[in-house]
């Protein structure tokens, strides 16, 4: 690959961490799979960072429990990871 200045690079001197949005979306899991591809290429340490977009809730609501919702998504994100990195 060429860089800016016209001298060549390859991609393990380029890429050596590379962060990865998911949220869920077909759009994102494209993404990742993108950047998994390059991280594998490149052998770049590659973070998937799970991203969620959750509404204010009052804490006195029924049924609401912070840490409820909380793990709920973390297992959420462990899953989409997991299906992505293992097919």
């Amino acid at each position: 690959m060429m860089n800016a200045y016209g001298s060549h690079r390859r991609w393990s001197d380029i890429y050596r961490h590379i962060l990865a949005a998911i949220d869920g979306s077909e759009t994102s899991a494209r993404a990742f799979d993108a950047a998994l591809q390059l991280a594998r290429e490149s052998g770049a340490e590659l973070q998937p960072l799970y991203v969620v977009d959750v509404p204010t809730m009052v804490d006195d609501a029924p049924g609401y429990g912070p840490s409820i919702v909380r793990d709920a998504f973390l297992e959420e994100g462990k899953h989409v990871a997991d299906t992505r990195l293992h097919g």
